[in-house]
């Protein structure tokens, strides 16, 4: 991943995503795209796929906000 933090988690549809804070809103709209939509396939450049569980994702620091 090339973009710069802060990072958040994130879910679609069951599955969990890091992805920069600042292209949240991206994500949101990319969630909300048609299942029949081809765009809503491709997983968003700047998301990196947990592959399960967020437990697997680790911080040296976080802020609730």
């Amino acid at each position: 991943m090339t973009e710069q933090g802060p990072f958040i988690l994130a879910s679609n549809d069951g599955d969990w995503f890091v992805i920069p804070k600042s292209r949240e809103a991206d994500f949101d709209r990319w969630t909300q795209l048609a299942t029949d939509n081809e765009e809503s396939w491709v997983t968003p450049s700047y998301a990196k796929p947990v592959g399960g569980s967020p437990s697997r994702v680790f911080f040296n620091s976080y802020v609730i906000s």
